[in-house]
């Protein structure tokens, strides 16, 4: 059912309008509670082992910068982890080196901060970093603040490299799942809600439509295109959620396929917008054209 609000009219009259938003979110929740389940109980598995081993390997008695790390790059892909893991280990490695540079010409001041934090951001951005980058000045200041201590410095990178090796063996030993289910659910939602609203119209066939009832129309056509890019992005989770994850072997992947009907269903969702654009246009300047503003 396509999402609903109710809006009163001038002459009182009642139409349809998006109301069921809430509704709908509490069942796409209560649908995918499983792999938020899932989830859940992977990244907490992921935290405490990261600890623990941290507790082996370092002298720091709370070392929670290693589950911290293990949290930040156990993605929903192991792909998504090995990148991420990369890229921190880099961004931590980049600021300590940094800030122990600095700290043998100089001391810890508002002016060497802001230095060092310039720095940071221009080797981070050279680096190509992303959205890593801030973690290279947020490593420099903190290695800086205690004079560059060799010490600090080396359970910073120890502990960055000890939680992100555990967030990948959790994903690796523990492959997450493949994104089929969610994906296909997500597409035939939106089919629904297309389904929906040419029901909507097709209940009205039976007497001249109003122009609230034009204009409901055009804004939930207008909302129902607005939902593709995030479509998209999950068809992309989809395809990279296969890549390197032992779950996928001996599988066929759906993502062509709800791509291919994606596609379709977006450009009947267009057709729809443009057409009662026209209409909306009609009823506001019947003697005039249309407006090209769909």
């Amino acid at each position: 059912m396509f999402p609903i609000f109710l809006v009163g009219s001038n002459d009182g009259s009642v139409r349809l309008a998006r109301v069921e938003v809430v509704d709908r979110t509490i069942a796409r929740f209560w649908a995918r509670r499983g792999a938020v389940t899932t989830r859940t109980l992977r990244l907490t598995g992921a935290a405490v082992a990261a600890y623990l081993a941290a507790l082996l390997v370092l002298d720091d008695p709370r070392p929670v910068l290693a589950p911290l790390t293990a949290l930040l790059v156990v993605q929903v892909t192991l792909v998504g982890t090995i990148a991420d893991s990369l890229r921190r280990i880099l961004s931590v490695v980049a600021g300590v080196v940094v800030a122990v540079g600095f700290s043998a010409f100089v001391g810890f001041s508002w002016w060497s901060l802001a230095l060092i934090i310039a720095v940071s951001l221009l080797i981070g951005q050279f680096l190509r970093l992303g959205a890593h980058q801030l973690e290279v000045p947020i490593s420099a200041m903190l290695v800086l603040a205690v004079g560059g201590s060799e010490t600090a410095a080396t359970d910073r990178i120890s502990a960055t490299i000890v939680g992100a090796a555990v967030g990948l063996a959790v994903n690796v030993i523990f492959p997450p799942a493949i994104q089929s289910r969610s994906a296909g659910a997500a597409v035939e939602e939106y089919a629904n809600d297309v389904a929906g609203l040419l029901d909507q119209v097709a209940e009205s066939m039976y007497r001249p439509a109003t122009r609230e009832q034009i204009k409901s129309w055009l804004d939930e056509a207008r909302y129902l295109t607005q939902q593709v890019p995030q479509l998209e992005a999950m068809l992309d989770e989809l395809d990279a959620s296969r890549r390197l994850n032992p779950r996928a072997i001996d599988t066929i992947t759906t993502a062509p396929g709800l791509r291919s009907g994606l596609h379709a269903l977006e450009h009947t969702a267009l057709a729809l917008r443009a057409l009662y654009r026209l209409l909306a246009d009609v009823q506001t300047n019947p003697q005039g054209g249309g407006s090209d503003k769909t």
